[in-house]
């Protein structure tokens, strides 16, 4: 799927940068614009997926984040970047 592609073109950007260089990379213009570029076409196979599948992306979203919610409470959840059991 040229979706995956595409994820893998946006990661391969910071493939190889430190932690500080990733959270400066909105402050360099090519990072900032290649990023643009390849987030942009992850969009649009996304979006047209979606389309496609007759997903209303927004309910998508906000079915997933209570899902998450649930899932992960805050008081287990927070500080931690363990598995949730």
């Amino acid at each position: 799927m040229a979706l995956a592609g595409e994820a893998g073109e946006l990661v391969e950007i910071f493939q190889w940068l430190t932690e500080l260089e990733s959270r400066n990379a909105p402050m360099d213009p090519q990072i900032a614009q290649a990023t643009r570029a390849e987030l942009a076409d992850i969009l649009i196979y996304a979006f047209r997926l979606a389309d496609i599948m007759r997903i209303d992306v927004t309910q998508a979203i906000d079915e997933k984040i209570e899902a998450n919610a649930a899932r992960y409470p805050v008081s287990s959840a927070w500080g931690t970047a363990r598995k949730h059991s």
